[in-house]
């Protein structure tokens, strides 16, 4: 792995931290394994190749957080409101977390017909009306509820399900590789150590 992979540097008292996230298709079980004549080079490179998948992990973890804790809590946030007024137009003014998600999954799922969601928005907006809320006209109204939907790539609860889904899968497996190569370490160093000691118990010839 070669060491412009992974460089660190301090702007203005703030570290800046560069990781290559391109790179070749990487055979990861022959990368975690060694055969004995490769022992000196693997010795030279392994603490810089270890550095670099950590490194790249960390990276993968900040990612799938930051997906997690901002676009997925203001997709719900955005449309746990519109379900709460759906449970108000069914007669449920105080539904719980569980019924809730429940009907966001049955009025934002891709599946839904189209003359489906527009009775639930009609529904949601007559509701807001009566109660004198300042919602703006019917198809402002709705174009605000499916807002999510109506993008060029559409973010239906399928699709923050499956994202998050992936990008904590990718920063699993590559944590996965990374906590390997520091089992390699060991393994490297213990066997470097038991073959000293053969040598060692050689008298001589």
């Amino acid at each position: 792995m070669n060491s412009v992979n992974f460089t660190v540097g301090v702007t203005g008292g703030r570290a800046v931290v560069n990781v290559n996230e391109q790179m070749d298709v990487v055979d990861v079980q022959r990368m975690l394994s060694f055969e004995p004549e490769q022992i000196e080079d693997l010795l030279r490179t392994h603490s810089g190749n270890q550095a670099y998948w950590e490194a790249l992990s960390v990276r993968l973890r900040t990612r799938y957080e930051t997906f997690r804790d901002t676009w997925v809590r203001k997709w719900w946030a955005h449309h746990n409101r519109y379900g709460r007024v759906i449970s108000s137009v069914y007669g449920e003014s105080k539904p719980t977390k569980e019924a809730t998600q429940d009907l966001v999954i049955q009025i934002f799922s891709q599946d839904v017909a189209v003359a489906s969601r527009d009775r639930y928005a009609f529904q949601a907006w007559g509701y807001e009306v009566k109660k004198s809320m300042s919602v703006g006209t019917q198809d402002e109204y709705a174009a605000q509820m499916f807002k999510y939907l109506n993008s060029n790539q559409p973010w239906y609860f399928e699709t923050i399900v499956e994202s998050q889904k992936t990008l904590l899968e990718e920063y699993d497996m590559v944590r996965i590789a990374a906590e390997r190569l520091n089992s390699k370490a060991f393994d490297m160093g213990l066997y470097t150590k038991l073959q000293m000691a053969k040598r060692g118990n050689v008298g001589p010839q």
